[in-house]
């Protein structure tokens, strides 16, 4: 029966149709809070209400992480003989900020980063390099290990976007203690092992010489927009919201949490 529904969803979608408006959508980079965005949220509103919505665009706070430049360098030494590298990388949703002069640690690699993976390794105050996509739950776990910066390998060429914080949609009071505390970045699956190996060989040469990363990595906040959906006519006239974003923000990650009035 669910199968039979499927089917017949599948079936009812047209690519002629469809194809328009995907081109549509890729003309812009939609970053939250841009013009850009705005235009396309008005091609949205417009085509919606051309299927007989009514819709309504509505503004408000929320906190939001936009990802800036990014880049990693390592120190290489004669004594070690690891020359210094500076990966191709970026930096993630929600990762914090480095100083302006970036986040200078030893780096550590630390597996896949669970948290049997911290249990014979101390990376306090460390930038740990670790196996796999910056997902929140890998980015959480290094947090509390006490590691100031992150580096995430990926599993092959290509370097995923990612927002690395667990909290859905803008933190509260209860769940801002969850956002991250570190810097995080991401680089491709060449140069995570390339650092790897000259990590093995600094450990092998010179005991008693690190390998030392700088993370530079710039994010911003921004306000944030959203749709207030409501199906005309075939509800009997009557207006029923279907989706509408809360409208408390949190407003930056030293600022204050400031409620506002909840429009569910």
């Amino acid at each position: 029966m669910a199968r039979d529904l499927l089917d017949r969803l599948c079936d009812s979608v047209d690519a002629a149709t469809m194809w328009p408006h995907l081109e549509a959508f890729a003309e812009r980079v939609k970053l939250s809070g841009t013009p850009e965005e705005l235009e396309s949220f008005r091609y949205l509103q417009h085509t919606l209400d051309s299927y007989g919505f009514v819709t309504r665009l509505i503004h408000h706070q929320a906190y939001i992480s936009l990802p800036g430049k990014a880049r990693i360098e390592v120190d290489g030494t004669a004594r070690t003989g690891v020359d210094g590298m500076a990966p191709r990388c970026i930096t993630h949703s929600m990762s914090l900020s480095s100083s302006p002069g970036g986040t200078r640690a030893d780096i550590v690699y630390a597996g896949a980063g669970r948290e049997d993976d911290y249990a014979n390794r101390d990376v306090r105050g460390k930038i740990v390099l670790l196996d796999g996509m910056a997902t929140p739950a890998a980015t959480r776990q290094a947090s509390l290990a006490g590691a100031i910066g992150q580096i995430h390998i990926s599993p092959h060429e290509h370097i995923h976007e990612m927002c690395v914080s667990p909290v859905w949609g803008s933190p509260t009071e209860e769940t801002r203690g969850q956002l991250p505390t570190t810097v995080v970045v991401s680089i491709d699956k060449q140069a995570g092992e390339a650092m790897k190996a000259r990590i093995a060989v600094a450990r092998t040469r010179a005991m008693a010489t690190r390998i030392t990363s700088v993370l530079l990595v710039r994010t911003l906040a921004w306000p944030l927009r959203g749709i207030d959906l409501v199906r005309r006519q075939s509800l009997g006239g009557t207006r029923a919201a279907l989706c509408r974003p809360c409208l408390r923000g949190f407003h930056g990650r030293e600022g204050q949490y400031r409620p506002g009035r909840c429009a569910h």
